[in-house]
């Protein structure tokens, strides 16, 4: 498996295990989402955040649940389907960087170079279909264990 599917594995699976920790998260303790904005550089994002996202937060966890599970199942299929995943995928991460200026904007810019870098290529095969692939070859004896 070459290293840019590996790297787009890794990115689905961050999407799926973002969408479960939202998820929990919002059922659990929906208080937590208090403070996301409070550092943000953006004083738009902050009172945007307090004054309409926080109060209706169960509202708006639905579909950014919905959107990092459907980024995670694009970047696991083929063609135009993983361009657009990876598309989402970098306009999410920028999107977030004023919200988190201290540290997590750190964290989504390193997040956005290998996915821009990853919009460079094409994506002919599923990566069902790399592990399928991958599964049926055959297997080759080393020397040393014949």
């Amino acid at each position: 498996m070459k290293f840019r599917e590996i790297l787009r594995t890794i990115f689905a699976l961050i999407f799926l295990l973002g969408a479960i920790a939202n998820t929990f998260m919002g059922l659990l303790s929906p208080s937590m989402y208090e403070s996301f904005a409070d550092t943000s550089i953006l004083t738009f994002y902050r009172s945007l955040w307090e004054s309409v996202v926080y109060p209706a937060i169960s509202l708006f966890l639905i579909p950014l649940v919905l959107i990092e599970l459907a980024m995670a199942w694009l970047l696991l299929q083929s063609g135009t389907y993983v361009k657009v995943g990876l598309g989402l995928a970098l306009a999410f991460t920028l999107f977030l960087i004023p919200f988190w200026w201290q540290g997590g904007a750190i964290a989504n810019l390193v997040l956005a170079v290998p996915l821009l870098w990853l919009l460079r290529y094409d994506y002919p095969r599923s990566i069902l279909e790399i592990f399928r692939d991958k599964r049926s070859e055959p297997q080759t004896q080393d020397a040393s264990e014949a």
